[in-house]
């Protein structure tokens, strides 16, 4: 495993203890609406395979907050749209030449959970997993249109108010078909991004 694939492990394994140790005020927000965008400038070799792969995505999240809590920290579940996504992806059966794929995608289960640090900063973590629809075969002419996905993201939330936040993070994101194609290699995003979040 390379050295940002430990570190990703480190990461998934501390945050949770990170969120654990912030002390806040209570969350009263029940339901929200985000709209992001992000830009993933290279893709890393953790659990796919293709290399010098570009992301650009666009998302809106739907949140509800559940009944149940974690270590006392609301858990809201998600539910992810991504009316668009491009890749611009190395084709390791075209000798690693650049090729360009849109789609869209659905992710029906996903979860977050998120804690004041003071009265305008919260941090939260965010996962999701679905699939994507490409217009054609991906990242090979082996692999599928259907595509599985699973993300992964810690997040700064601003709040401007009562109503309107801002968001800013990283989001590690995992594009693969699963086994159900000749070829599996699958993509790895490394997302900055940025979310306007609105309290309903």
């Amino acid at each position: 495993m390379n050295l940002k694939g430990v570190l990703f492990l480190i990461l998934l394994t501390a945050l949770p203890q990170l969120i654990k140790a912030q002390e806040g005020q209570i969350i009263n927000e029940a339901r929200f609406l985000r709209l992001s965008v992000g830009y993933s400038p290279n893709s890393v070799l953790f659990l796919g395979k293709t290399p010098s792969t570009q992301t650009t995505t666009l998302q809106l999240v739907y949140g509800k907050k559940l009944d149940w809590q974690l270590n006392s920290t609301p858990v809201f579940y998600l539910i992810n749209v991504t009316p668009y996504i491009y890749y611009n992806y190395s084709k390791r059966d075209d000798r690693g030449m650049k090729d360009q794929v849109k789609g869209f995608g659905f992710s029906p289960i996903g979860f977050g959970i998120k804690r004041n640090i003071n009265h305008h900063f919260l941090f939260g973590i965010t996962t999701a997993g679905g699939f994507i629809w490409v217009e054609k075969r991906f990242p090979t002419d082996e692999g599928r249109r259907l595509n599985y996905t699973f993300e992964l993201s810690p997040e700064l939330i601003f709040k401007v108010n009562k109503s309107l936040s801002f968001l800013a993070g990283y989001k590690f994101h995992h594009i693969s078909n699963a086994q159900t194609g000749t070829e599996n290699p699958g993509i790895d995003s490394n997302f900055i991004f940025f979310t306007t979040h609105i309290t309903l």
